[in-house]
């Protein structure tokens, strides 16, 4: 029989090779990516939030359609389009704004 296990909004992680900064991105926690809402110390375990909504930023003004997927460049650390960063994060979630250097995402953890 199927059973209820968790929400979902959270995914624990272990830290590995550094700590994990509030806000920082971590592809490959199992679902898609997730991201910290507190300090996560090098070797400890953890829990990055795996759903939500998250302004990017998006220091080069890139303009994003409603709805389209973002990718994340994990050197740079910013939003960039769809399959030209390290990996995809999520979909665009409201109207983009020229000149508001972030882009607002509905992160993809839930989906991986």
């Amino acid at each position: 029989m199927n059973s209820f296990k968790q929400q979902g909004v959270f995914a624990d992680y272990t830290a590995v090779l550094a700590d994990v900064e509030p806000g920082e991105i971590v592809d490959g926690v199992g679902i898609g990516v997730g991201i910290a809402d507190n300090l996560i110390p090098n070797g400890e375990l953890g829990a990055l939030r795996v759903a939500g909504v998250y302004n990017i930023d998006n220091p080069d003004d890139t303009a994003f359609a409603h709805g389209a997927t973002v990718g994340w460049d994990a050197t740079a650390e910013k939003a960039v389009g769809a399959g030209t960063g390290d990996y995809d994060i999520g979909t665009v979630y409201a109207v983009y704004v020229a000149g508001t250097l972030s882009v607002a995402v509905a992160i993809n953890g839930a989906v991986g």
